[in-house]
């Protein structure tokens, strides 16, 4: 392996790694000036030399579009998705493990990723990085839904006698309203929601196009009700032994987040390998804070690097 440091007026540090023979890739570790850092995006696309690829997983209820504002930060990473976790045709998947072969069977074999995932996607991608670990270069979990062992069994009271929605958001999704006019009337009638109120606009835009796809005489629900619900009904109870195995980081939001810190120990004693990071915002960080967001997961990758 071929390692070149540069340096020049353009940037402030910036590693070219080489491979001999066909494989190349290219990692830039900091950019002073944003146009430099297109320049050398665009060069790489010139010299047909491929870009990291980074596979994201979202959170229930939210098509991967929804992250553009979140993606187009990412300009020297070839960004790959899956656009709704778990919407089979044959119905709905069984669990969230389930769900790992969806993204697993559209992945490339020609070049590990990054994988980054959010809520649901962030423990999606625990399941596919158990069943190919080779496939990920890096792990970077945004807030997942994995739970203490007491609030696990305490979960899992509650859905033996039918009261799941009593502490999940599945109550809220049977309410939801399926169906608008129009993207121009979504858009109006979410921005009045407390839920969106930290979305700026372009990443509401984002939601309501990507996430309401056109009927005949209206738009609906891309992911549908039944299958948020059953989403949210299904929350892993139970930790893989072989997650122990894994490494990568955790991003936790301190503000509302889905992890108290008695869920925080118990994911450093199941997952040891995972270096955890606050963020400052809700669990909705990824949307509400886009390009803070961005700009800290390339710093874990750069750090794992």
């Amino acid at each position: 392996m071929l390692r070149i440091l540069i340096m020049n007026h353009g940037c402030k540090h910036l590693r070219i790694i080489t491979e001999l023979g066909l494989q190349f890739s290219i990692h830039v570790i900091a950019l002073q000036n944003s146009n430099s850092h297109r320049l050398f995006t665009s060069w790489l696309q010139m010299k047909d030399l491929p870009l990291r690829k980074l596979e994201f997983l979202h959170a229930n209820g939210f098509p991967a579009s929804s992250y553009r504002q979140l993606f187009q930060n990412f300009e020297d990473f070839d960004v790959h998705f899956v656009e709704s976790l778990g919407q089979f045709e044959k119905g709905l998947p069984q669990d969230w493990e389930s769900i790992a072969d969806q993204v697993l069977t559209q992945m490339s074999s020609d070049q590990p990723s990054v994988g980054v995932g959010h809520s649901l996607g962030a423990v999606v991608l625990l399941y596919a990085a158990e069943q190919r670990p080779e496939a990920f270069t890096n792990i970077i979990l945004l807030d997942p839904p994995l739970f203490s062992f007491s609030k696990r069994a305490s979960l899992w009271l509650l859905k033996k006698f039918g009261k799941m929605d009593r502490v999940t958001p599945a109550r809220t999704t049977l309410r939801r309203r399926e169906a608008f006019s129009s993207h121009l009337e979504a858009f109006d009638q979410l921005r009045k929601r407390s839920f969106f109120r930290k979305f700026s606009d372009e990443v509401l835009s984002d939601y309501v196009s990507n996430g309401f796809i056109e009927q005949a005489d209206c738009v609906k629900l891309r992911i549908p009700k039944d299958l948020e619900y059953h989403l949210f009904q299904t929350i892993p109870l139970h930790f893989s032994k072989s997650w122990k195995g894994l490494k990568g980081h955790l991003i936790f939001a301190s503000d509302k987040g889905v992890l108290q810190q008695s869920d925080r120990n118990e994911l450093r004693r199941s997952l040891p390998g995972f270096q955890h990071t606050a963020f400052c915002g809700g669990h909705m960080f990824p949307l509400e804070q886009p390009e803070k967001t961005a700009e800290m997961i390339k710093k874990l990758i750069n750090l794992r690097n």
